[in-house]
């Protein structure tokens, strides 16, 4: 399972291209940070992040409805909907058009004269935290692909506490991923850490947070 973070670079492309269900989709294939789970069907902060290239594509989620009993992926990110593609044909065997949410969210991207995109991901908890928040001002996050002055700020307490040692260039890259993980395990537990700094892991590391 991807990290939630901030990804450049999916692509107009074909997910499983050459195959009947191939369709026009977002392809990646940089090495992304993503959680691998062995014992069981649910992804757990005990299992362990590896730094992959996963070819998580996002593309059409071959449903209607989250509920689904087809609701499902490998590792991809999906949007409910059926794309246009050989095995999706009429009587006459004319293919069938796209269905659901995917049509419109395939059709705004690949109607611009654009052909990659930045994604940021995150969890359903994540957006109705936003969403409950209002107008009210919300604690930072700080998670993969951040940028800034206080990732640098990070990077500095991490490096204090001799868990970076890469440069403080306010990227919140692999290397200071893997030391906000090895600093959660180091402080909080195995199953505590998710790699994302809020107001807990700020105040372990002496950081000042709003």
């Amino acid at each position: 399972m991807l990290l939630t973070g901030f990804y450049h670079d999916y692509r107009k492309g074909w997910h499983k291209a050459g195959k009947p269900t191939g369709h026009e989709a977002f392809r990646q294939d940089n090495k992304l940070p993503v959680r691998r789970t062995m014992d069981d069907l649910d992804y757990d902060n005990d299992d362990r992040v590896e730094y992959t290239r996963p070819y998580d594509n996002l593309h059409a989620a071959w449903c209607m409805s989250s509920r689904d009993s087809k609701y499902a992926s490998a590792g991809c990110q999906v949007i409910v909907g059926y794309p246009k593609c050989q095995s999706r044909h009429d009587s006459n065997l004319k293919p069938l058009p796209e269905t659901g949410p995917w049509k419109y969210f395939r059709e705004n991207a690949y109607n611009i004269d654009q052909d990659s995109f930045n994604y940021m991901l995150l969890t359903g908890w994540d957006a109705k935290r936003v969403s409950a928040s209002g107008n009210k001002k919300m604690s930072s996050r700080l998670r993969y692909g951040s940028t800034g002055n206080l990732v640098s700020e990070a990077q500095k307490a991490l490096k204090a506490k001799n868990f970076y040692e890469g440069k403080i260039d306010g990227d919140f890259g692999s290397r200071t991923l893997r030391s906000v993980l090895e600093f959660q395990e180091a402080n909080f537990g195995k199953d505590s850490d998710d790699g994302i700094i809020g107001p807990l892991t700020a105040s372990a590391l002496n950081m000042s947070w709003e």
